[in-house]
């Protein structure tokens, strides 16, 4: 014997009251499953919600340690640049401090100086000088001192209406004890 499913509920379909019937029972389950599912997604929602909220009060307050460290990280970064330039001063840089203060003290009266230029070991100097005696006291200071070497007179002119000499001196500087 061949057996049958009814899925149609034994009632009296015939009434209104039979069809009624069968249409709420449907119609709430679905509603019943529709509304669980709605309100599964809106705890899931409110859960994200709360996390991101969260995320970005840490993001937030991440951020301001990182521009509190910002101020002191640019002046540690100031300082290690100072210090390396410093380093490399002090590890075979000219030093520019002693030739000042060289020429301040050697530099006879009568010898003006105009330029100084300073780079990668050289010197150049150029000068000028009211007599050819002063011109020749300066140039002996020079060549006796022993961190010039290689001194070059790399020009020279007489000006015959201020008699004067203007003269150009290039010289190695050696790095000997400072």
């Amino acid at each position: 014997m061949p057996s049958q499913i009814n899925l149609i509920p034994k009632a009296d379909l015939n009434t209104k009251k039979g069809y009624f019937y069968l249409l709420s029972f449907y119609a709430k389950n679905i509603l019943l499953v529709f509304n669980t599912v709605l309100f599964l997604f809106y705890g899931y929602r409110f859960a994200l919600d709360r996390n991101i909220s969260r995320d970005i009060a840490t993001n937030q307050e991440i951020r301001l340690q990182i521009d509190s460290y910002s101020e002191p990280a640019l002046r540690y970064k100031k300082y290690q640049d100072l210090t390396a330039f410093t380093q490399d001063v002090n590890s075979g840089e000219v030093n520019a401090l002693f030739i000042l203060d060289f020429l301040n003290n050697s530099t006879p009266t009568g010898i003006s100086i105009k330029d100084v230029e300073i780079s990668d070991g050289k010197v150049q100097i150029l000068a000028k000088s009211g007599s050819p005696g002063e011109f020749t006291t300066f140039l002996s200071l020079v060549l006796q001192e022993p961190r010039f070497s290689s001194v070059i007179l790399t020009s020279s002119q007489y000006n015959k209406e201020s008699d004067s000499f203007s003269f150009t001196l290039k010289m190695d500087y050696s790095y000997g004890s400072n």
